[in-house]
């Protein structure tokens, strides 16, 4: 069975994905309005939603929602410049050090 990835959230933040063709969905901005979109994405085959940091600050629980689930995997999609509040390369980490079993170095390059 195939399964789909689609981004969720601010369409200013998820620009790179749709330049390459990931479809993307603008997530609604009450918090349980945006969990019932992210489950029908479920429901529809979307196994893989990368989901914007501005939406997870107005609805954290999309995160821990479907950590049970290992049919489904939200990651945030890391903000730019002024826009990321670091939740979405924080999680990335967090997942990283999972899959591998220890902790990744911080090899981004200190600001000029």
């Amino acid at each position: 069975m195939n399964k789909k990835m689609a981004v969720l959230g601010s369409r200013t933040a998820a620009l790179p994905m749709l330049q390459i063709g990931v479809p993307f969905f603008e997530a609604r901005t009450e918090p349980m309005a945006c969990q019932r979109q992210a489950a029908e994405l479920v429901r529809q085959g979307y196994a893989l939603l990368l989901v914007t940091e501005d939406c997870l600050d107005r609805c954290p629980q999309l995160l821990c929602h479907y950590d049970q689930n290992p049919a489904v995997t939200v990651l945030p999609l890391a903000g730019t410049g002024t826009a990321s509040t670091g939740l979405g390369l924080r999680r990335l980490g967090e997942l990283m050090e999972k899959a591998l079993g220890q902790k990744l170095e911080d090899t981004r390059s200190p600001e000029l």
